[in-house]
Formats: structure tokens, sequence, C-alpha cells
């Protein structure tokens, strides 16, 4: 008799209990869809007990810390398949706003493997943020990253996306059924239940994003012919030196966290150009800029924090998820003692200390580095870009300009012309001072 014929009949002979039990030991779902479709009887023990078993199951893929952070994006990204409403958002506020898995909630196979693969992106983007901070602040590497400093930074990525799905501006707007949240809106109706070192977390991590995205953002808008005609700068290198909040880089982060990874690890030169073009001909006040807005900041406040009392600090210092560490919280307000509302969130003074993710980390791993021992200083004045690299940028956009009018197409640089394809139609300019007049002011919004 065939071996493995009584093998599996001795598996699929067990009572059903044993099967669920041993169907709850397989490590994700593609195991478990292999075994369920391995035999009926393995099937039939799957839908007796389905929602346990993918539970438990999704327990091993995903920290049972971001569950609640991971079933609300799930949930959320339904509003990119069906119609965007303020009804359906309000709604899932309410559901999963108080970062817990609502009641409501049922496990399918299909939300099951979403939250799996969306797990991945933001593992991607963990580890990638991880690296980057020990890059800025190699003493940081003292001790390996715990489950709490993990789940606080995958959280935030979460939060990205969740934000996304929630609130950024649509494609055609006008075809929208109503009309998007202002943002003392996305205020009111759930950020200010957020502590504010939770939207510092916020920030460090959209921050991150932006950088990542403007390495070969960049590498494309300094060289692509057609980029130059949409007017594409790439004097950027951080997110704060945007003096518009509106950005073409807030646009492509606005694809959300899949689409990025899909991006960034793209093989060449050639498929970025086709995922980051069609994303270019529009700006989006996204995150990390968005913070500027999504925290109530009272110019007319001079209270210092230092002088807060209990109370007061208590509005700014409760987290909307549970947090059992001090180190996030207090590396905080030390850093704010002498900060007064309008600096306690997106604070450029705070620019440097987010590239390491101050409020990710551990109490211990903070004070093994002295951190609190030390006074916190402000990050020096920022330097927005010397005149010699605006000026160079400007030469190439117009010089590539004027290689499209005239019906060039592809890869230029000063050096290199060798790209450079003559596929268009020569256009006409009619009036070549007043169209450059008019490029030049497309470049600088």
């Amino acid at each position: 008799m065939d071996q493995t014929f009584v093998k599996q009949s001795t598996l699929c002979t067990l009572p059903i209990e044993c099967r669920q039990a041993i169907l709850c030991y397989l490590p994700d779902m593609h195991a478990l869809k292999a075994a369920v479709l391995s035999h009926p009887a393995m099937y039939s023990a799957f839908i007796d007990r389905d929602e346990w078993i993918l539970s438990r199951i999704m327990g091993k893929v995903i920290p049972g810390d971001l569950l609640p952070d991971a079933i609300f994006e799930y949930s959320s990204s339904a509003l990119e398949n069906d119609s965007w409403t303020r009804e359906r958002v309000l709604n899932l506020i309410e559901q999963h706003g108080a970062h817990h898995v609502p009641s409501s909630f049922k496990w399918t196979p299909g939300a099951a493997f979403h939250m799996q693969t969306f797990y991945r992106h933001v593992r991607f983007f963990t580890l990638g943020f991880v690296d980057s901070a020990f890059e800025v602040y190699p003493a940081l590497q003292g001790r390996a990253v715990s489950s709490p400093e993990w789940c606080r930074m995958a959280r935030s990525f979460y939060r990205v996306e969740i934000y996304r799905h929630l609130f950024r501006r649509r494609d055609h707007v006008q075809k929208k059924p109503s009309p998007d949240f202002p943002y003392h809106e996305q205020t009111e109706i759930y950020y200010e239940r957020f502590a504010a070192f939770e939207l510092e977390q916020l920030a460090c991590v959209s921050e991150y994003l932006f950088r990542k995205v403007l390495t070969p953002f960049n590498e494309i808008a300094a060289h692509d012919i057609v980029w130059a005609s949409k007017a594409v700068g790439y004097s950027m290198t951080e997110p704060w030196q945007s003096f518009n909040p509106a950005t073409r880089i807030g646009n492509v982060i606005s694809q959300g966290l899949a689409f990025l990874h899909g991006m960034l690890t793209a093989e060449t030169y050639e498929k970025r150009y086709q995922l980051l073009t069609p994303n270019i001909s529009r700006v989006n006040t996204f995150l990390p800029n968005a913070l500027w807005f999504l925290f109530p900041r009272d110019e007319g406040d001079t209270e210092l924090l230092r002088d807060y009392d209990s109370e007061e600090l208590a509005l700014y210092t409760t987290p909307e998820a549970p947090e059992s560490d001090p180190g996030p919280v207090e590396v905080w307000r030390q850093a704010h003692l002498d900060k007064t509302l309008r600096d306690f969130v997106y604070s450029m003074d705070m620019r440097e200390k987010r590239r390491w993710g101050y409020a990710l980390w551990d109490y211990g791993r903070l004070a093994q580095l002295e951190v609190f021992d030390r006074p916190f200083t402000r990050a020096p004045t920022p330097d927005y870009g010397e005149a010699e690299l605006l000026e160079a940028v400007t030469g190439s956009l117009v010089t590539r300009w004027k290689l499209w009018w005239k019906g060039a197409r592809g890869w230029w640089s000063e050096e290199d012309q060798s790209q450079v394809r003559w596929e268009g139609h020569e256009l006409d300019l009619s009036d070549e001072e007043l169209e450059l007049e008019g490029f030049h002011n497309r470049v600088l919004l």
C-alpha cells in the first residue's frame, strides 16, 4: 500500500479537535491554505472553527500588540475599493479608535491574507527605519530591539497607512459623494486622542519615508526630460525644506506602503520610472507635513511645558495605544520642557532627534545612552539649500525643458546626452521668454 496514503489517512481520521489543533500550529496563512486544501477532512476541520484557527495563526504572524492596528488598517482599506464617505470614516473610527479589536470584527481567510501581506510591508519599513536610526546614532545598537520598541515603530507605519485610507486627498474630488475632512475636523474626530509623543513617532517614520522616496525621485528628476517638462524640481533632501506643505513627494507617499515597497525594491531605473511617473503630476499635503495642521497650535500661548501642572500635562501625554514603558513620554517631555504648545509636535528644533527616532525607544536604552543626563539642545538653524545648487537645478530643468519642446525624450545630463531620444514632434515656442517665465513659476510651486 502507498505509504503516503497511509499517513494521510491516519492524519485525516484523527478526531476533529486534533486536526484543528494541528492547523493552529501552522506558521502562516500559506501553510494553512495548503493544509486545508490537502484533504476534505482537513477542510471540514477548518470550517468547523475557522475564526478560532485564523486568530491563532495570525497571532504568530503579527505581534499581538499590533493586531488592533492591523485590523484597523484592514477595515479602513475597504475605502479604497468602495465609495469613500465621511459617514464610513466616522463609523470606522468609532469601531476601532480606542485601540482594541472591535466585537463586530470577524476573522475570514481574506482578512487574514490581507493582514499577513500588509505586515510584510510594515516589517520591511520597520527594519529599514531601525537600520537608519542605528546609522544616525550608532550608540543605539548597544542592545537588540525590544518587542515594545518594534511594536511602536511598526504601529507608526500602520498609522501612516490608516491616515492614507481615512484622510488623504483623493483623485477626482468632484466625484466624491461627500467633502474631505478639513484638518481641524481630522483632529477633533481622531487625532486629539493621541499623545503628543505618538504624533512625534508618526513624524519620525513619515520623515523617514520622505527621505527614502527622495533618493529614487531625485535620481529621475535630475535627468529625465519629460519630468523636466512638468517642472519637477529635485533640490530637496529633507521634508522641512519645502516652503509649501503640498509636495509631489507627499503625493507619492500617499500611494501607500505597498506601492512604496514595490517602488523602492524595483530592480531597474525603468521600473521605478514607470511606477513614479503617474504620481508626479499633482501635489498632496500628506504626512509628515500634514502634522503641521493636525496638532492644534495656539500661536498666542506662551506657557512653557515645564510650567504645566499634572492635569495640563496629561492632556498631551495620555496615549491612544497602551504604553507600559516611560521612555517615549519622558524623552518627549524633557526635550520640550522649554517649548510652548506650537512646538510640541513636528518642531524644526527636533528634526535631528527624529532622524534616530528619539520618541520610539525604551527608557532603558535611552538611560544607558545617558540621554536624560544631558540638556536637550535645539538643532542648528536649517540650511534650506545653497544658491549655487538651486541655480544648477534650475539650469538643468530649463535645458531639458527646451529639449522637450524640440521633441527630445529620455535621460539627459550635461556630461552625457547619449540616452536622449528624438521621438516627439517639435512644438512651436511662439514666445519663449513668456513661456520660460511661466516655467520658472511652476518650478517654484
